[in-house]
């Protein structure tokens, strides 16, 4: 049998990375939503990043949105790295390897 691909990679929550960019619209999304009492979702909470566990490369990163919706994309990528195998989960999640 195949190795699953969460044998090969490992998924991470990680912050940004452009940190003061990021800080400046974190600001401005909080001035908004007090503006329109709350009608805005909340700041992304990171990024979903699946690094390669022989070498740390990184294979995908994706905002991870706010909370609601950095669980339920958690939730799926979980869930692929547990059902597919590697070769699955890069087709699915990596452009450059669909094309191929």
């Amino acid at each position: 049998m195949s190795a699953l691909a969460g044998e090969v990679y490992d998924l991470a929550l990680e912050p940004h990375e452009r940190i003061g960019l990021r800080r400046v619209q974190v600001a401005v999304w909080a001035l908004a939503s007090i503006a329109t009492v709350g009608a805005l979702d909340g700041p992304s909470v990171g990024e979903w990043v699946v690094r390669r566990r022989a070498d740390g490369q990184v294979l995908v990163r994706v905002d991870a949105g706010d909370a609601e919706d950095a669980a339920i994309l958690r939730s799926e990528l979980e869930r692929q790295l547990a059902e597919l195998t590697p070769e699955e989960f890069t087709e699915r999640w990596v452009p450059e390897a669909a094309q191929e």
